[in-house]
């Protein structure tokens, strides 16, 4: 019996076994059918050295009807209970949930915050509905975490990690739980609390909003001490967009000290809805925006016309010298305003300039906003032998104001980082009749009538660096710290920011907002990153603007 295959076609009790469908460190998951019913069921078998505990099965029976008596839109329903002789095996029958885990959603989709936040809530709900009825988790953790067919979220795991915990393994040295959700006095001994649950689900939230588990090691005990003696990361540090208020939630939930976390899950659920300004919808989340709005790529021509393209095991800094073109073809009869009112300080174009154009409100706000532009190449290889992470930074050239003249003809610079210098870019002569790239030639070129520039905005890269500095396997996290330096004469004004703008996202937001740079200062860019799941190359392109 030790492939999880042999129970295949059998038979246990009133449930035929059709197959595996998952497993975890207490059991194996299988989908049946329920055979007098016709319905589809998910059968849990726990693993067979939990019998040889004396007395086992008395508890087992004492908490699977604990649990059975659960009935919550966010909690999985248990439906049965029982225990095959022949096969010394105990297993518990639930509802079959043909979704995806959250834990799996945070792999392959980009979920917005409010998306999270709601997620969250609803688990919070659930945990205060089973705490008050004195049942605690143990085991809160993204694979825990369902979704049903209308995109309810659901919980799943009640009572099993209890149940081990009266097992007695506990004194034989084993760990109850999963060590990257383990609060702090779980993890010195202490059994698991209302409190711990709160802990371990405010360490989802900080993981999804983040991209990130808060503490990392090589070893699951390391990761333990961790939780007890560091302090958390500020999310915010990792996520500059988050809500303050969805940060103060994260971090208070993750207090080290059990009695300075909410005092209650409901309190939890409170606090998040109110951080996002979310409406209790009885356990449903399908008004919110599910995905973060996209950022739309655009085409980058080289001097000569050609594509750009990374070499593999290569990372290249590019550097434009341009205002980005409109390129949606959705936009080609749009009527372009003249633009002349420009603030000779912000570079930004006067909001009047659009007034009563029939351009869409978002392209005008994109329009102003580009006041100059460098483009970031992270190039990301996944290899039999591991993951490789390598970046060139170096100088960004003068940065070029709103009013510099859009071409199709984009001048590019591939830069190397080993003597950072500070290089100008030399004026250019508006040529009358730029030849269009045949990549560009659909785009609305937008040429905004020239301006003296009181001051050019300058810039370079002092550092980029990843973390962890080693080589890493397919689908661990990375951050890329990148370090920005204002060399120029004038400071830099607020509204910039980093975007996506093409290749493979890693799970990274698609937006960071930068602060305002005064000369001769630094700014620091993190980007967390999860490294896909295939061996391969990956090009990640983004734009300071």
């Amino acid at each position: 019996m030790s492939s999880v295959y042999f129970l295949i076609d059998r038979v246990l009790g009133k449930y035929k076994i059709l197959e595996h469908i998952g497993h975890g460190g207490m059991s194996e998951v299988y989908k049946g059918q329920q055979l007098q019913l016709h319905r589809p069921v998910a059968v849990k078998v726990l693993h067979p050295f939990l019998a040889d505990d004396e007395g086992f099965v008395v508890r087992f029976q004492r908490e699977a009807r604990i649990v059975a008596t659960l009935r919550h839109p966010n909690i999985v329903q248990v439906f049965d209970f029982d225990y095959n002789e022949e096969l010394d095996l105990y297993y518990m029958v639930m509802e079959y949930i043909n979704g995806p885990t959250l834990k799996s959603r945070l792999v392959q989709e980009s979920l917005s915050q409010e998306y999270i936040a709601a997620t969250c809530a609803a688990i919070a709900d659930a945990l205060d509905y089973a705490h008050e009825r004195g049942m605690i988790h143990r085991d809160i953790k993204p694979a825990n975490i369902m979704f049903l067919e209308d995109d309810q979220p659901v919980l799943t795991d009640f009572g099993i990690a209890k149940m081990l915990t009266l097992s007695g393994l506990t004194a034989s040295g084993a760990m109850v739980g999963t060590p990257a959700y383990m609060a702090p006095e779980v993890g010195t001994g202490k059994p698991g609390t209302t409190y711990s649950d709160i802990y371990a689900l405010g360490v989802v939230l900080y993981q999804a909003i983040t991209g990130s588990l808060p503490f990392n090691s090589e070893s699951p005990i390391g990761i333990v001490m961790q939780h007890i003696n560091e302090p958390t990361p500020q999310p915010s540090l990792l996520v500059p967009t988050i809500p303050p208020a969805l940060e103060a939630v994260i971090l208070k939930a993750m207090k080290k000290d059990p009695a300075a976390r909410f005092s209650r899950a409901g309190a939890m659920a409170a606090a998040l809805r109110e951080a996002m300004g979310l409406v209790n919808l009885n356990g449903k989340i399908t008004t919110l925006p599910m995905h973060k709005s996209p950022i739309e790529a655009v085409i980058i021509p080289t001097q000569e016309g050609k594509t750009i393209t990374t070499p593999t095991g290569q990372s290249t800094l590019i550097i434009n010298a341009y205002q980005k073109e409109d390129a949606d073809a959705r936009f080609l009869s749009a009527e372009v305003p003249a633009v002349d009112n420009i603030d000779p300080v912000t570079g930004f174009a006067d909001n009047d300039a659009f007034a009563g154009s029939s351009m869409p409100r978002q392209r005008i706000i994109s329009l102003k906003n580009m006041l100059w532009g460098w483009l970031l190449i992270l190039a990301l290889g996944i290899t039999a032998g591991g993951l490789w992470f390598g970046i060139n930074g170096g100088t960004l050239p003068a940065l070029r104001a709103y009013q510099t003249q859009i071409t199709t003809q984009t001048p590019q610079a591939v830069i190397n980082l080993s003597n950072p210098t500070d290089t100008p870019v030399p004026s250019q002569t508006p040529s009358p009749t730029a030849t269009p790239n045949p990549t560009a030639t659909r785009f609305q070129i937008l040429t905004p009538t020239p301006l003296p520039e009181p001051c050019i905005p300058r810039g370079r890269v002092d550092q980029v660096k990843i973390e962890p500095g080693k080589v890493v396997g397919p689908g661990s996290s990375l951050i890329a710290i990148i370090s920005l330096r204002n060399s120029g004469e004038c400071a830099w004004q607020s509204g910039a920011q980093l975007q996506f703008i093409s290749g493979t996202l890693m799970e990274a937001l698609e937006v960071f907002p930068l602060d305002a740079l005064l000369p001769d200062t630094t700014l620091q860019i993190h980007i967390p990153l999860l490294a896909p799941q295939a061996f391969g190359t990956y090009t990640s392109v983004w734009e300071v603007r």
